[in-house]
């Protein structure tokens, strides 16, 4: 129950009631003993929400008695440390018990997972009003999947709701939030069709960003953004898999005195503020990063193919201005993402960044004025004269580089040989 999403402090469970769960009330003992015993909780409890091994327990109980505080007795070691952690967890389960009893009407939300033990989870969070009008947004239980059907997600459902007493939580079952999958929210065989036999009035909610992402696909399928994608894989495995080349590109950049951003991973993630950030990191570190693959392309302890095809892919007046574009592009959309993720979502500013991604989106197909470091480079691409340029007289394609340059953070793009209206 101790989950990081979770608005629950320890200051809301007095020890004396967490450490009732343990069967020692400490109902008798000295007041010494009791604070002694309710900052050892308050440790274990940093410790659990942390998500720090217990064997750091006795470590972290030193640093506090070097700093004066008065821990000297039992329960200083491993075991104490998971006992109180149970204790806590129990106080938790017991609290979250009594307010779920006390309102007339819940949502779940499921979703999921694998553990370290690459084995099926199936994690639950319920939404409620508490007795204040608050709403509550917390983990419920985090289960095996025995069969990953609908039946068995069923199944897994009704055991969450039967660890905490709740044995009739259909009554009071509204909502159901999950992915887009057939076993979800299939309209005959899926798990939200199977508990609306039981539950007529249930509503399902498609999560609105795995939408958002489905949406997103949809409109970059065949696009040049699959190259941009591609790419930056490409530059992540390169430096993800030899630490040398990433020491060598950090050196470079303390010579160079750049920023230096390690390349992130954009293909295989499921928001899309992980693609921006991919994006955004090779932005930052362009100029390093292509030095660096100009270095690699003419060493020969390298893989020198290899660093030139990314060198020739990246240094390329078509792939940084569709970087550009597409950091544009993803900003307010992954604004958008990141308000859907919080806890609690206000409609307001739902709206206002519906509201901001729509005048974006419609600004860029109008093309009315390309932002910031696009427009730069958009401005040195069209000032550049054809006449520069020698064609091919068969495919009519330009064989050398415009006399004027166009550069880049202090880079001389590449291929200089298409204009802007492409975008869309």
């Amino acid at each position: 129950m101790l989950s990081p999403a979770s608005t629950i402090t320890l200051s809301n469970y007095p020890f004396v009631h967490v450490l009732y769960f343990s069967g020692r009330a400490l109902c008798g003992a000295e007041e010494a003993e009791k604070t002694r015993v309710s900052k050892l909780t308050e440790i274990a409890y940093f410790l659990a929400k942390e998500e720090i091994a217990f064997k750091k327990f006795p470590a972290h109980v030193q640093q506090e008695m070097r700093h004066g505080v008065k821990l000297r007795g039992a329960h200083l070691n491993e075991k104490g440390c998971r006992e109180f952690t149970e204790c806590i967890n129990d106080a938790m389960v017991e609290d979250l018990k009594n307010k779920i009893k006390n309102t007339a009407f819940y949502s779940v939300l499921t979703d999921g997972s694998t553990d370290s033990g690459i084995l099926e989870k199936e994690l639950t969070y319920i939404l409620f009003l508490d007795a204040e009008g608050q709403l509550v947004s917390t983990l419920l239980g985090l289960n095996d999947v025995e069969h990953g059907t609908a039946e068995g997600l069923k199944k897994v459902l009704e055991e969450t709701f039967a660890k905490m007493d709740m044995g009739n939580f259909k009554t009071h079952l509204v909502g159901l939030g999950a992915d887009g999958a057939n076993v979800n929210l299939g309209k005959k065989k899926g798990l939200a069709a199977l508990l609306r036999a039981e539950i007529p009035w249930l509503v399902s909610v498609h999560c609105f960003n795995h939408r958002l992402e489905l949406a997103m696909k949809d409109a970059l399928d065949k696009t040049y953004y699959s190259e941009i994608t591609n790419t930056l894989m490409l530059l992540f495995y390169a430096y993800k898999n030899s630490p040398k080349r990433l020491r060598e590109l950090k050196a470079l950049g303390d010579i160079m005195n750049e920023v230096v951003n390690k390349p992130l991973k954009a293909h295989g993630t499921r928001w899309v503020q992980h693609k921006l950030q991919a994006t955004e990191a090779l932005l930052k570190s362009y100029s390093v990063v292509v030095a660096h693959l100009e270095n690699m392309a003419n060493d020969k302890t390298h893989d020198q193919a290899k660093a030139k095809g990314i060198l020739d892919k990246v240094n390329n007046f078509k792939f940084v201005s569709h970087l550009l574009y597409f950091q544009h592009l993803l900003r307010p959309i992954s604004r958008l993402s990141v308000t859907w993720q919080k806890e609690v979502v206000e409609a307001p500013l739902v709206l206002a960044t519906l509201n901001n991604l729509k005048q974006t989106l419609g600004n860029m197909k109008d093309q009315q004025e390309y932002p910031g470091e696009l427009k730069d480079i958009a401005s040195a691409q069209q000032s550049v004269d054809a006449d520069d340029q020698l064609q091919n007289p068969i495919t009519g394609d330009a064989e050398n580089e415009p006399q004027q340059p166009v550069m880049f953070k202090g880079t001389q793009l590449k291929k200089v040989k298409v204009g802007l209206g492409y975008f869309l």
